[in-house]
């Protein structure tokens, strides 16, 4: 598989994984990462020594310029290619956010009513919706159009 490489030099690369960082944790919690978050993303995902495939620098390029639509490529990449590089990342960013005294509540269980189940059933409905939108957007995308 051809090889990419998303970044360049030393400088674009710490710029582009600090911006990764604030969209992937926008993503992940729904707010922007503090400094120790991106830093810790950074030097998690800064250790790859391996480029990118095309298709998914492909595919990041296109998260990081719209990241509303990360949503449908995340459900799309979990059928299709699971160790795609958005979803790895997308990993290292649940983790680093769990473990954090910031973002850990949102991790914790909370009490729902019974009729949650009613809940649990549209959102699973929502979820086969976005994988359908996304495993359209996912070929466009890693066709590079």
């Amino acid at each position: 598989m051809p090889q990419a490489h998303l970044y360049g030099t030393s400088m674009q690369v710490k710029q582009t994984l600090r911006q990764e960082a604030a969209v992937l944790c926008k993503y992940v919690v729904g707010a922007q990462p503090t400094a120790r978050t991106q830093q810790l993303y950074t030097a998690v995902i800064g250790r790859e020594k391996e480029m990118l495939s095309k298709e998914d620098a492909l595919v990041m390029q296109y998260a990081l310029k719209y990241p509303g639509r990360i949503i449908y490529l995340d459900s799309a990449l979990a059928l299709v290619r699971p160790s795609a590089a958005l979803r790895q990342r997308l990993y290292a960013m649940f983790a680093i956010t769990e473990a954090t005294p910031e973002h850990a509540q949102r991790y914790l269980p909370v009490s729902t009513p019974p009729l949650y189940v009613v809940v649990i059933g549209l959102i699973s409905l929502r979820a086969v919706y976005r994988t359908i939108i996304g495993l359209v957007l996912l070929r466009v995308v890693e066709r590079g159009r």
